[in-house]
C-alpha cells in the first residue's frame, strides 16, 4: 500500500478513527491519510492512535491495519494489566503507559 498524502486537519464534523473505531469530535486535530492499492483508501485516526501504532510498532510496509491495531493494544495492556475492562479503558490504560506526556 502507497501512501499518496497525509495531513493534519481540524474536525467539522463528527467522525471515526480507523484505528480504534472511536469517536473524532468536532475541532478536534487528527490526521487524515490516503492511500493507494489497487484503489484509493482514506485513513482518519486520533493523533494519539497514530502515535500509538507507531511506538507499538504495528506498521507493515508503512500501514497499520485495525485489526492490527487492536492486537497490539490488547497485547501491550495484557503486559500491564489483567482487569476484565473494555477495549475502549484498555486503550486509555495502553496511552497513559507509552504516551505519558499525553
Amino acid at each position: 500500500m502507497k501512501l499518496i498524502s497525509s495531513k493534519e486537519v481540524k474536525a467539522r464534523k463528527e467522525d471515526h478513527c480507523d484505528y480504534c473505531d472511536q469517536i473524532i469530535t468536532v475541532g478536534t486535530i487528527y490526521k487524515k491519510s490516503t492511500f493507494k492499492d489497487k484503489k484509493c483508501i482514506d485513513w482518519k485516526s486520533h493523533l494519539e492512535c497514530e502515535k500509538l501504532a507507531t511506538k507499538l510498532k504495528l506498521f507493515k510496509d508503512g500501514f497499520c491495519e485495525q485489526g492490527s491495531f487492536y492486537a497490539g493494544v490488547l497485547a501491550a495492556y495484557n503486559k500491564i494489566g489483567k482487569e476484565n475492562i473494555n477495549f475502549r479503558e484498555k486503550l486509555q490504560i495502553v496511552l497513559k503507559k507509552y504516551l505519558p506526556l499525553q
